[in-house]
């Protein structure tokens, strides 16, 4: 018995270890104060709820006063009821909800809490959800499930409408996002099989740890990797990506192109760099389509120039890039003062694992500013 309670213990600990440091690792770079705040909620409620579940386990076999089974029995319940609510709130605010933060918002979503805080302290009494022998030893009765069934019920509300965010969204970051939300649902899936089969098996805090650690390093990995404005990938990602396809370029050959916005100088001048953000806005939505029609790789460079790397059998060629891309761009746009708006696009065919990014950037802006040369010659 005592191996059995060494290794419960140890994975309770192990896992606020881990809470701890990504506590820790919470900066201010994270997201915006109420994402921080509440991603930091979900962490301390997670440990509180692995201290009441040691306590639990020392006082269930002896190990420590009966009196402390009652404490962190119901410690328990209402810190994973407490967790799994900002879970609910955490994924909301990832989604952008509009009413999020306002009174009714949380007086609405937090009312079947409320109204289970109420069960739970009551059953110390009713003994409507728990009972305890006369030992000081608990005994779930079958309207437990009720915790149960509310908690995986907020968990897949927020599931449900992260993976319709994932398959509405117009840019690969926030899909990956999205579907990192989605694996909320596996506490209630995982844990409640696991549980029915062995209420003793400490399963709940490794999944629960490893959905927190995943939707952190996406979080970390997106802001790293991606461009504030656009949402597009960086050029460190570029960087990343196009080492990686230059080793095998000999074998799996692509096209490296540049692509800028014809005139964005005077579209800033002209409207504010309000309305240029914007243009840039549109034009990444329009290469965020491109990449998911040809199986490329986009990335914003600096300014108006992005980079595009795609391979061989789905490049047509620099006319047909351009025509998709700025199709796109019209059907995404709806501000008549871009109607106009057009592109240039270089391109330089890469087989040679001998070169470097820059290399490749010299070449293809070079071919590029041909185009903008021709188009300005056109004028």
């Amino acid at each position: 018995m005592i191996h059995y309670i060494l290794s419960y213990l140890i994975v309770d600990i192990s896992c606020g270890l881990f809470a701890l440091i990504l506590l820790n690792h919470v900066g201010y770079d994270y997201g915006n104060t109420y994402s921080i705040r509440t991603f930091k909620l979900m962490l301390m409620f997670f440990i509180g709820y692995l201290v009441c579940d040691a306590v639990w386990v020392l006082s269930q076999f002896h190990y420590l006063p009966v009196i402390l089974n009652r404490i962190s029995v119901i410690g328990a319940m209402i810190t994973i009821c407490l967790f799994i609510y900002s879970c609910f709130i955490y994924g909301t605010i990832q989604m952008d909800f509009q009413y999020i933060g306002t009174f009714p918002f949380h007086f609405s979503t937090s009312f079947s809490y409320i109204v289970l805080f109420v069960f739970i302290l009551s059953s110390i009494k009713t003994g409507w959800l728990f009972s305890f022998d006369e030992h000081g030893l608990v005994n779930f009765h079958y309207s437990f499930i009720i915790i149960f069934i509310v908690n995986c019920s907020y968990l897949l509300i927020i599931s449900a409408k992260a993976a319709f965010r994932a398959y509405k969204a117009k840019n690969d970051d926030d899909r990956r996002t999205y579907l990192s939300l989605t694996s909320f649902i596996l506490i209630p899936v995982l844990s409640g099989y696991f549980y029915f089969k062995d209420q003793y098996l400490p399963i709940q805090p490794p999944i629960i740890i490893c959905i927190l650690t995943l939707i952190f390093t996406l979080s970390q990995d997106h802001r790293i990797y991606s461009d504030a404005l656009t949402k597009l990938n960086n050029r460190r990602k570029l960087r990343k990506y196009c080492d990686e396809r230059l080793e095998d370029a000999q074998y799996k050959p692509f096209y490296f192109c540049m692509i800028d916005i014809n005139d964005f100088k005077s579209i800033n001048d002209t409207y504010g760099h309000h309305i240029g953000d914007e243009a840039l806005k549109i034009l990444s939505l329009a290469l965020s389509q491109l990449s998911r029609n040809k199986h490329c790789f986009v990335a914003r460079w600096g300014g108006d120039e992005f980079a595009i790397i795609i391979d061989k059998q789905f490049f047509t060629s620099p006319q047909h890039i351009c025509e998709e891309i700025q199709q796109t761009f019209y059907k995404e746009n709806t501000n008549p003062v871009l109607q106009d708006l057009t592109i240039s696009l270089g391109t330089y065919y890469v087989n040679n694992n001998q070169l470097t990014l820059e290399e490749l950037y010299k070449s293809s802006d070079h071919n590029m500013y041909i185009q903008k040369r021709a188009y300005h010659n056109k004028k």
